[in-house]
């Protein structure tokens, strides 16, 4: 038996590479997942980090989509997680 996944506002597009793929990964994808908010996230960049590219073909504003629902969200406390800073062993 087949399960429908679960389909919010966002996708979310991983990879590993070392080349900056995360904006092309996010545009080739918005032509499928039109309705979604696509955000392509490369973990392979750079050491440490995670680089991320969103695009969408259905909301006009990205910014202002994201900052509505980062109001919505709890407050972040600062943190070393929170803040984006590298994981030790990275």
């Amino acid at each position: 038996m087949c399960r429908r996944p679960f389909v919010g506002p966002v996708a979310l597009i991983r990879c590993d590479s070392s080349c900056q793929t995360r904006a092309l990964v996010a545009q080739f994808w918005t032509h499928r997942l039109r309705r979604q908010v696509v955000i392509g996230a490369n973990a392979g960049c750079r050491a440490g980090f995670i680089h991320f590219g969103a695009r969408s073909a259905s909301v006009p504003d990205l910014i202002a989509f994201l900052l509505e629902r980062a109001r919505r969200s709890a407050p972040m406390t600062s943190s070393r997680k929170a803040t984006g800073a590298p994981r030790a062993g990275r």
